[in-house]
């Protein structure tokens, strides 16, 4: 019997040039690969960020920060691509808990976690995992493991931690005791929350205004995609 159901990777950026996640991200991929032999399941976290532009593959397409992360396993010695779980909704942490609990834990009744996050992160990562996943009292069992902040310098290190405590007080104190369920905490982020309502595709650019006309054909392949 696996000691967890599942090893939960929390997202934490790509470097724009290769791809890759970056180096703190790669070393809670890499504490996850120790434990490979007493998880049934990998689950690596985050679409992305609302802060930047996600970079591109070969081909155009954006690569998202599961993808990226669930393809470091593979080549690191996870042979089964199918104990793989990957988020590809999640734009934050908060966002990171929720779709990890609501489409991957909750339906596949994965209840005793390992949660991996660098030192700087720990904190409300832990903060958000014991309240997201005790909501409408759920049972669950989590274990956390903390990993350094590989790639970041001491001011580097220093600055990401003020700013999670900062984010940590207020969720503490604004958000926290004003959501009891999943179902409101659905609601909060479907309607509050920056990176998942829809107030700022308000401003979003769809296309530049051109003088010509598109031509019949492509009209036809933009109407059909829609």
């Amino acid at each position: 019997m696996n000691e967890f159901d599942a090893v939960v990777i929390p997202g934490g950026g790509i470097d724009a040039n290769t791809g890759l996640p970056q180096p703190w991200v790669c070393a809670r991929l890499d504490a996850a690969l120790k434990l490979r032999d007493q998880a049934k399941y990998f689950i690596v976290l985050s679409r992305g960020t609302t802060h930047k532009p996600p970079p591109k593959d070969r081909e155009g397409f954006s690569i998202d920060e599961a993808a990226a992360s669930a393809k470091y396993l593979l080549d690191n010695g996870i042979e089964d691509a199918e104990r793989i779980l990957m988020d590809r909704w999640s734009l934050d942490t908060i966002g990171n808990v929720f779709f990890a609990r609501a489409m991957i834990c909750d339906p596949m009744k994965l209840k005793r976690l390992c949660v991996i996050t660098s030192l700087f992160h720990m904190p409300r990562t832990r903060t958000i995992f014991d309240w997201v996943f005790t909501l409408d009292r759920r049972e669950v069992d989590i274990e956390y493991v903390v990993t350094p902040d590989n790639g970041m310098s001491a001011a580097q290190s220093s600055a990401r931690t003020e700013k999670e405590q900062e984010s940590l007080r207020k969720l503490v104190v604004n958000t926290i005791p004003s959501i009891c369920s999943m179902g409101q905490l659905a609601n909060f982020l479907f309607t509050a929350h920056g990176a998942y309502n829809a107030h700022p595709v308000r401003k979003m650019v769809i296309a530049e205004e051109k003088d010509e006309a598109p031509e019949k054909e492509n009209s036809e392949i933009l109407e059909s995609t829609y």
